[in-house]
C-alpha cells in the first residue's frame, strides 16, 4: 500500500512540474486505498482525490495537512464559478475523508 502512495504523489508531482493539467484528467496510477476511502460505486478514472488521499497518510504532521486542506478549500472556493470539483474525481462528501 504504501508503494502505490509513494508512486501516486510522485506522478502528481511530475504532471505539476512540467505543466500539465490535472482538472478533468485519468491518472494513470491508481494508489491502493483504506477501506474507509474507497468510494462506491467506484469511479470510472483515477483522479485527483485519490491522489490526495495518499498525500494524507504521507503527511509529516496533522497541522500541516489541515493547512494544506484549508489552503485547497479556498482555492476552491476563489475559483467555484470556473472549477467543479466533480472534475478532479472528488465525491460530494470529499470533505469527511480529510
Amino acid at each position: 500500500m504504501f508503494t502505490s502512495w509513494i508512486q501516486a504523489v510522485s506522478i502528481m508531482r511530475n504532471i505539476c512540474a512540467h505543466n500539465s493539467r490535472i482538472y478533468n484528467r485519468s491518472i494513470s496510477t491508481r494508489p491502493q486505498l483504506i477501506y474507509s476511502d474507497v468510494i462506491h460505486p467506484h469511479p470510472r478514472y483515477n483522479g485527483l482525490y485519490q491522489i490526495m488521499l495518499s498525500m494524507k497518510y504521507l503527511r509529516p504532521t496533522e497541522d500541516s495537512w489541515t493547512a494544506f486542506i484549508t489552503d485547497f478549500k479556498q482555492l476552491l472556493n476563489n475559483y467555484s464559478d470556473v472549477c467543479d470539483i466533480r472534475r478532479l474525481n472528488f465525491p460530494s462528501d470529499w470533505e469527511s475523508h480529510f
